[in-house]
C-alpha cells in the first residue's frame, strides 16, 4: 500500500524538490494554498500533509490546526524557517503538528521521519484494534458469567490497566501490543473452552 502525501506550498521550487524526494515511495499531490489543499482533502484521503509555514492567506500552523480538527488521523508536518522556530515548537506542544523541518532540510531526515511516524501510526491502530477486541471479549465473558462464576474477575482486573484510547497508549508500544495480544489469546481460549465463538 502506498501512502498518500499532500504538500502545501506556494514555493514552486520547493514543491519540485519535495515531489522528487517523496514520489518514489508515496503518491504525492501538491496544493499552492490552504484553500486549494482543503479542496483536495475533501476529495481524497491523505495519510500525510506537509505544509510550509509562510503561505499567503494563512500560516501553515493555523492551516494544520484546522486539518487536525477535520482530519485527526492525518499526520501533519511543517517546514519552517528560523524566524518561526518557536511557533513550530508551540504547535507541536499543542498537538497541531507531528514534526517540523527547518529550512534547509535534509532529504534523508525528511524521508526517515515520515516513515517512522507512519510506522508508529500503524502500531497505534493495531493497538486500538486489539483493545477493541479485548473489550468485546470481556462483554462476551460477562454474558456467560452467571453460568461460570468467577471467570470474569481476572479478565476485568487485566483490563483495568488497559488504555481506552490511542492518546493513552504508552511510549513502549511494542511491549504493549505483545501484552494485549497475550490477553486476547488467553480470553479467546476461555471463550472457546466454553463453546463461544472467538474474535478476529
Amino acid at each position: 500500500m502506498r501512502y498518500r502525501v499532500l504538500i502545501v506550498d506556494d514555493d514552486r521550487p520547493l514543491l519540485t524538490i519535495l515531489n522528487r524526494v517523496l514520489s518514489t515511495d508515496y503518491d504525492v499531490q501538491a496544493a499552492g494554498s490552504a484553500q486549494e489543499a482543503f479542496a483536495l482533502l475533501k476529495e481524497h484521503t491523505f495519510d500525510v500533509v506537509i505544509s510550509d509555514q509562510q503561505m499567503p492567506g494563512q500560516l501553515g500552523t493555523d492551516f494544520l490546526k484546522s486539518v487536525r480538527a477535520l482530519y485527526p488521523d492525518t499526520l501533519r508536518f511543517i517546514i519552517t524557517g528560523e524566524s518561526t522556530f518557536d511557533v513550530a515548537v508551540a504547535a507541536i506542544n499543542a498537538g497541531a503538528i507531528s514534526h517540523f523541518f527547518s529550512k534547509p532540510f535534509e532529504e534523508a531526515v525528511l524521508t526517515t521521519t515520515l516513515r517512522s511516524h507512519l510506522q508508529q501510526r500503524e502500531l497505534m491502530r493495531e493497538a486500538a484494534r486489539l483493545i477493541r477486541t479485548v473489550k468485546a471479549q470481556a462483554i462476551a465473558l460477562a454474558r456467560i458469567e452467571q453460568e461460570n462464576p468467577g471467570l470474569l474477575k481476572r479478565t476485568m482486573e487485566d483490563l483495568e490497566s488497559t488504555p481506552t484510547s490511542e492518546q493513552d497508549l504508552p511510549d513502549d508500544i511494542n511491549d504493549f501490543l505483545q501484552t494485549i495480544r497475550e490477553q486476547t489469546e488467553r480470553i479467546t481460549r476461555q471463550l472457546q473452552d466454553l463453546g463461544s465463538v472467538g474474535f478476529d
